[in-house]
């Protein structure tokens, strides 16, 4: 895993659009799937921007939120399993058998490195923004990485998803303003109409209290 660096960043690496290039084909040549999404507002928005794609495309699916202590004997029965927002720090594939393919879309730290997908004799890919360098703190969160699935397919119209899993996962909360990789997303939802950025203070409890 390559150590995290603080940089401008104007598009994904390469290598990261190429992992989505491959989720694309996993998607796409799968029907019978079911995602697991993390419980909190970052999960929830990562599963509604994968949910939303699959709906899109005409595909039947189930989809679970659950806690982090729900993953470590997780029984794999769907042909494709997706993971949002989780996955990365868990062994989630420990039960996958040889027909089986994972697809994970996590911003924590991985157990596992980017070769760890041809040491497995069943299909996995995991998209971590770590494996790149790229903060999963402050520069791109769950709900981030999945609407950079979605804008794999077109859909930029899911972009205002991607901004409110970052808000929600206080990843402005290092310089107050959105970094990195989540400043993409807030110009593409900026562009689709779907949001308007102002200048203002960010005060505690300002949301709750008089």
């Amino acid at each position: 895993m390559r150590e995290e660096v603080a940089m401008e960043i104007e598009d994904l690496p390469k290598g990261m659009k190429d992992l989505y290039s491959q989720a694309k084909n996993m998607i796409l040549s799968n029907e019978d799937i079911k995602i697991y999404s993390h419980n909190d507002c970052d999960g929830i928005s990562s599963g509604a921007i994968l949910s939303i794609i699959l709906d899109r495309l005409g595909k039947d699916h189930e989809i679970e939120f659950v806690s982090l202590d729900k993953l470590e004997d997780l029984e794999i029965k769907n042909k494709l399993t997706i993971f949002s927002d989780l996955g990365s720090g868990q062994p989630v594939e420990k039960n996958a058998k040889r027909d089986s393919e994972i697809l994970i879309l996590d911003h924590h730290p991985p157990l596992r490195d980017l070769d760890y997908k041809d040491t497995v004799d069943f299909k996995f890919l995991e998209i971590n923004p770590m494996h790149f360098g790229i903060s999963g703190t402050y520069y791109i969160c769950g709900g981030g990485l999945c609407y950079y699935l979605a804008k794999e397919f077109g859909y930029k119209d899911l972009s205002w998803i991607g901004v409110l899993s970052a808000v929600g996962d206080m990843q402005n909360s290092h310089t107050g303003k959105m970094e990195g990789l989540n400043k993409l997303i807030l110009q593409d939802a900026i562009d689709e109409g779907y949001v308007k950025k102002i200048g203002d203070l960010s005060l505690y409890g300002r949301e709750t209290r008089p």
